[in-house]
């Protein structure tokens, strides 16, 4: 989301948005998820995920945004789906092995309601990967549990590109 929009949208939350700048982006997801469709809903966060990993992988590699784009942005880029950046991800440290899992149970519901329409929360294979989501809230189901869950692991992330940042990879001479 653009920042503008973000900001004005934002303008009753300034305060929060004061000690916590990370917001600035999910807020506004909130409002655009909340009016969605249920096949909408996992669409969006999942689009917000993969923007994050991007975040949280960029925060990590070593400055160089001619490599950078090389390797993460554009069609044949080899990082540039949201599959190989949970990879990426957790192979770099920057992901636990959970949020890794979450990301894939997330990523397996986006893909069969992003390729078949007829999909529902209702259908056992969706049941099924729902029923494996961790962080969700006992009880819940269909898209709720979905809701839950992705807000969840989209909050355990929100900051993730600062602290990583902070331990950027630098290049450096390797003995021989």
């Amino acid at each position: 989301m653009k920042k503008e929009y973000a900001k004005k949208f934002l303008k009753d939350f300034s305060p929060i948005l004061d000690t916590h700048p990370n917001l600035i982006n999910f807020l506004p997801l909130l409002d655009v998820h909340n009016n969605e469709s249920d096949r909408g809903k996992i669409l969006i966060v999942c689009s917000f995920l993969e923007k994050q990993l991007l975040e949280i992988i960029e925060g990590y590699l070593i400055c160089d945004k001619k490599e950078k784009d090389r390797l993460l942005e554009g069609y044949n880029a080899p990082i540039a789906t949201f599959s190989s950046r949970i990879t990426l991800a957790y192979l770099l440290g920057v992901i636990s092995k959970a949020e890794k899992e979450e990301l894939e149970i997330l990523k397996k519901i986006r893909n069969y309601f992003a390729h078949d329409f007829q999909a529902t929360f209702g259908d056992d294979k969706v049941k099924h990967y729902i029923e494996k989501l961790i962080f969700n809230v006992p009880d819940s189901v269909g898209v709720q549990a979905v809701s839950t869950s992705s807000v969840a692991i989209i909050l355990k992330l929100i900051n993730r590109p600062h602290y990583v940042g902070k331990h950027r990879l630098k290049h450096r001479e390797w003995e021989y």
